[in-house]
């Protein structure tokens, strides 16, 4: 069957389940084509991003090289590290590389169970009596344990070695008994699997064992059970044959892991194939993962039919908020990506940040940490008697969907001007307040407690409904009173404005500065403008002080395209974010010019 392109292909996030459950170690050994086909079925509508793919050309490469490597996924809970170990699985097998597929790693011999039962799986494919070879190797490293630990009952208890080791053996058949392995004997087999896969025309071997925790705390012993670990780690690193283990770690592992062994972290690290989803997953993800959908499935200008371009952001500011309070990383973005295509199915209209807050309020986008704080503050905002009409739920919905605030396009976009300056004018405060980028519900907003200034604030903007007078008024006095504090003219304050400049962006800060005379300003400050917008400039050293922000993205340098500036209002365009140069024409100004002369 051909690929699916166009908007058909939205049946693959249809299919796509947003939780992906680790196999056990006995799934594996038990039905591995089982656990074959079902990570198969979640790596088809995975759809990795360049660090997810960069991470896998390094692991590979490190195996090509006869390497052994040791790495981890580090995530919280919801943010895809099985979906990421699942990835590698896919791609590595792909490569010809044995990759005994995410297990859930509870003890050593979870371990030697999982890798036995893929590696023969494997083996029984390209060499069955290569794969008869490993079930002596299986059996001889199972009867050296069970021996050992009839020995050690037959010294503590005094139960003959044989009776006590035909009652283990009975044990073990039945699947009661978990086996005594130190970190010497997982070695010793890794060796004989390793070779058994290189004589059968395989690159190497890579295991990956995913919720690590339950080793960690397995049997109340997290000291004991870290030593053990650290001597395996060790141990594989020192190996001179292709062998990998890459574990999945829960963010509050890694932290018990930084308290109690902080070596066994770094030993973990040296390989440079430590990843924390935290640090590769931020608010931008659901942008790149649609934008990455549409160019595989060559959606073209549909992409922004099925789910509008804000909406991607406001999911974005929901699901990888600091607090983790409103959503779960990317769980939360593959469910609502399926939902929007849902939405789209159903009504042909393309998703919106008001459709998305109305999934989480009936549920059908769900926040796994206990109730929503997202829906409990939009709930209550609903029910406030201020939201009398339609438009006005439509605009508080609205801003639940942008927690770091609503910017002003957004709301003029939907048509909500209007409802959201008397929100605002109304209930300033009380219901929604200025955040980073616009406003939000006050409730969404991570503050401390409520103050006096809070509360002169809101009456202000209860009362206040200026003119275009008193506007023009206030600017005025911001000018002539606030400014001169701000920035004193006093020997160093143009230290303290490079300083504003380079540090402002961190909350949210943006400047801009206006000049006849660029070569009069400071570079430092120049040299952070994101957007530059010039006129025709004629002193060479006004055009030089430009020219010196020429970026390798531009065709030629900015002075040609300067000089090629000829009628008035023409200006040069550059964003330096876009890596884009334009020409621009900026209309006549409407109102009166402050600079001109009185007519006569």
């Amino acid at each position: 069957m051909g690929a699916t392109y166009g908007l058909d292909s939205l049946d693959y996030l249809l299919r796509k389940q947003p939780i992906i459950y680790t196999q056990s170690a006995d799934d594996i050994l038990r039905s591995p084509e089982g656990s074959l086909n079902y990570y198969k079925e979640h790596a088809a509508t995975h759809f990795p991003l360049h660090d997810s793919e960069q991470a896998e050309k390094r692991i590979a490469h490190r195996l090509e090289k006869e390497k052994p490597l040791i790495g981890a996924v580090v995530a919280p809970y919801g943010y895809g590290k099985t979906s990421l170990l699942t990835f590698f699985w896919a791609s590595l097998e792909e490569k010809d590389f044995v990759v005994v597929p995410p297990f859930s790693f509870s003890s050593f011999p979870d371990v030697l169970t999982a890798t036995y039962g893929w590696v023969r799986f494997k083996l029984e494919e390209r060499m069955p009596q290569a794969a008869r070879k490993l079930d002596d190797i299986f059996e001889e490293y199972t009867a050296h344990s069970l021996e050992g630990m009839a020995e050690e009952i037959e010294k503590k208890k005094g139960v003959a070695r044989q009776a006590a080791l035909a009652t283990l053996q009975q044990a073990h058949l039945r699947g009661n008994l978990s086996l005594a392995l130190t970190p010497l004997h997982l070695l010793r087999f890794f060796e004989a699997v390793v070779d058994l896969s290189l004589d059968s025309d395989y690159r190497g071997l890579l295991i990956l064992p995913d919720e690590t925790q339950n080793y960690i705390n397995a049997d109340f012993k997290p000291d004991a059970n870290l030593r053990d670990l650290f001597e395996l780690v060790t141990g594989v690193k020192t190996r001179n044959y292709p062998i990998g283990v890459v574990f999945g770690l829960p963010s509050p592992t890694r932290d018990i892991i930084v308290d109690r062994r902080d070596d066994l972290l770094q030993r973990i690290k040296d390989d440079d194939l430590h990843f924390d989803l935290e640090k590769i997953y931020d608010e931008t993800f659901p942008e790149k993962l649609w934008d990455r959908f549409a160019k595989k499935f060559r959606l073209g200008r549909d992409a922004d039919r099925v789910i509008e371009p804000c909406a991607l952001q406001s999911l974005g500011q929901i699901a990888f908020r600091r607090e983790k309070d409103l959503g779960n990383g990317p769980r939360t973005v593959t469910n609502t990506l399926r939902e929007a295509v849902k939405h789209f199915r159903q009504s042909g209209k393309s998703y919106s940040p008001i459709d998305l807050i109305d999934d989480y309020l009936r549920g059908d986008i769900k926040f796994d940490g206990g109730r929503s704080l997202l829906v409990s503050v939009v709930s209550e905002a609903l029910r406030s008697d201020i939201v009398d009409s339609h438009e006005k739920e439509r605009a508080v919905k609205l801003l639940g969907a942008f927690p770091k605030g609503c910017p002003e396009e957004v709301y003029t976009y939907y048509g909500l001007t209007k409802a959201m300056k008397e929100l605002s004018r109304r209930a300033h405060a009380t219901l929604l307040t200025y955040a980073v980028d616009g406003f939000t519900l006050t409730g969404l907003k991570p503050t401390l407690s409520r103050s006096g200034v809070d509360e002169i604030i809101s009456r202000f903007y209860q009362q206040y409904q200026p003119t275009e007078e008193q506007l023009s008024g206030a600017m005025a006095a911001f000018n002539t009173h606030i400014l001169p504090i701000l920035f004193p003219q006093r020997k160093g304050s143009k230290e303290y404005l490079i300083r504003w400049v380079k540090e402002g962006r961190q909350p949210g800060t943006s400047l801009v500065v206006v000049s006849q005379q660029p070569s009069a300003i400071d570079k430092d400050v120049l040299s952070q403008c994101d957007v530059i917008i010039s006129h025709k400039l004629t002193t060479k050293e006004d055009i030089d002080a430009l020219n010196n922000l020429s970026q390798d993205y531009m065709a030629q340098e900015l002075k040609a395209y300067i000089r090629k500036l000829s009628r008035i209002g023409q200006a040069v365009l550059v964003d330096d974010d876009a890596e884009k140069v334009s020409m621009a024409s900026i209309r006549p100004r409407k109102s009166r010019h402050g600079g001109g002369e009185n007519s006569t």
